[in-house]
């Protein structure tokens, strides 16, 4: 039996859904650009305008298949956030390569920090805080609205700050207004934080194809082999909106014991001892 679900039902912390009944779907969205020439000035300093126009890109839509054995909106989501995390990890890696010098202030080293005499819990809680600020600052929206990384990395933090009874809402670990979210998809140590945008907003965004009534799409494959059933859907996971890396921020956790243990490593590999 094909399950009746609205995209909307997927609608969750990461990303915005939008219905489409086409496999080439647009969106059009709304964007600041910096414009020429500047107007005004502050202590001798010119000052850019900024005004908003209004784009569109075209995206897509791409196959999953899903075997059909009670399909839920869960089982959709979890799909989906592998590849919603996937895209997030890559648009912050490319804000670190841009800024490299600047990420790196915000990275999570808890050797430095001792070294300076800054207490890890309130040093932590500080790097995460600044991080979401320069999201809203770089990305003229607003702050993070989540915090992100594996349960590996979750414990990491939670040695250091687990004992911090304020920053629980009920048993989740909310840091500023973040609240710190665990998803096996990221990378070992590390963070990464973002925003959940409007869907003409810059950003990461789904599109998923809906029948005539508004109800997701999905077309029933049957193997001969085995006779197995699987429901394919048409969706696409993408960015939208000029420099979509300033609502990501990636965070490394590791400190300098991790590259003396990778150096050493190295050598051994290299004189073979």
């Amino acid at each position: 039996m094909i399950p009746k679900i609205k995209p909307e039902q997927l609608d969750n912390q990461f990303f915005s859904v939008k219905a489409s009944q086409k496999p080439d779907a647009t969106i059009m969205f709304v964007d600041f650009q910096y414009s020429a020439p500047a107007v005004g000035s502050l202590n001798g300093t010119t000052l850019p305008t900024i005004g908003p126009n209004v784009y569109q890109k075209t995206f897509k839509l791409n196959p999953i298949a899903f075997i059909n054995r009670n399909l839920t909106v869960k089982d959709i989501q979890n799909e989906l956030n592998k590849d919603y995390i996937k895209k997030i990890s890559d648009l912050g890696e490319q804000h670190r390569e841009m800024q490299l010098n600047l990420a790196k202030k915000f990275d999570i080293n808890i050797h430095d920090m001792k070294k300076r005499g800054m207490s890890p819990d309130r040093g932590i809680i500080a790097k995460l805080n600044n991080a979401s600020n320069l999201i809203a600052t770089e990305g003229r929206i607003g702050p993070a609205q989540f915090i992100v990384s594996n349960s590996k990395t979750y414990r990491y933090i939670l040695n250091y700050i687990g004992t911090m009874q304020h920053l629980y809402k009920g048993n989740e670990l909310w840091i500023g207004n973040m609240p710190y979210i665990i998803n096996e998809a990221v990378e070992d140590d590390k963070i990464l934080l973002g925003r959940k945008n409007q869907i003409d907003q810059p950003g990461i965004h789904c599109l998923i194809m809906v029948d005539d009534d508004g109800y997701i799409q999905f077309q029933e494959m049957v193997n001969p082999a085995n006779f197995d059933t699987k429901l394919v859907m048409y969706y696409c996971i993408d960015n939208v909106g000029f420099h979509p890396y300033y609502q990501i921020m990636k965070l490394d956790t590791r400190d300098i014991a991790y590259y003396r243990n990778l150096k050493l490593q190295r050598i051994k590999e290299i004189y073979g001892v």
